[in-house]
């Protein structure tokens, strides 16, 4: 295909012209033509397209396999979908120690759903011991980025003192965000609240 020629990136962007035309196939002739030279996006590419079976049919095995490749080589939204792959048994066998490693990964470049994986796994003991102290502040963090589902596990441990103190008040603006970035269970919460149907106080006592 004259191929030996081009770099990784030429190749690349060439796949992504190919995109742009709607030439499934060729587009991933040329990921994979670039992922042969090493192209971290080329293989964040194909990882997406096998996950998602876009022009070829599903095959998550094959996809985790290129999303792990981008992943080691430092692109962080690959870091983050290896870390579910693994968490989620979905193209590799179920390992959340290997999860939470990678969703520190993607952590560190501010992919803000990261945090709101760590304060789950904290939460829920997985892969790490359960703690819900760091877990509300992986979620707070979460929230600070505006992930909705962060936003949420703040305002529902604030609401129950879980990992911090009882503090209706300051749960409140995190309900009021998640719901303004369209967490279904904050704008159902909201709908309710506003109707009269749930009194906060209440909601917010846990009893022994």
């Amino acid at each position: 295909m004259g191929y030996w020629s081009k770099s990784g990136d030429e190749l690349y962007d060439a796949a992504m012209q190919a995109v742009s035309k709607r030439d499934g196939a060729k587009a991933i002739e040329l990921f994979h033509a670039a992922a042969d030279r090493g192209h971290a996006d080329a293989h964040a590419c194909l990882g997406t397209i096998y996950m998602k079976g876009r022009s070829v049919p599903p095959d998550p095995r094959r996809g985790f396999q290129h999303l792990l490749k981008a992943a080691e080589k430092g692109v962080p939204e690959s870091q983050f979908n290896a870390a579910l792959c693994y968490r989620n048994g979905n193209g590799v066998p179920v390992d959340h120690h290997a999860a939470y490693r990678w969703f520190e990964k993607a952590s560190k470049a501010n992919i803000p759903p990261a945090f709101t994986c760590l304060g789950l796994a904290h939460y829920n003991g997985e892969g790490v011991p359960q703690d819900f102290t760091r877990a509300f502040q992986y979620f707070l963090r979460g929230a600070e980025l505006q992930d909705s589902d962060s936003e949420w596990n703040v305002f529902h441990m604030l609401m129950h003192g879980e990992g911090v103190a009882k503090d209706v008040h300051r749960a409140i603006p995190f309900l009021e965000r998640a719901a303004e970035h369209g967490h279904p269970d904050a704008v159902e919460f909201q709908r309710s609240r506003h109707t009269g149907m749930i009194d906060m106080n209440y909601w917010g006592r846990r009893d022994p």
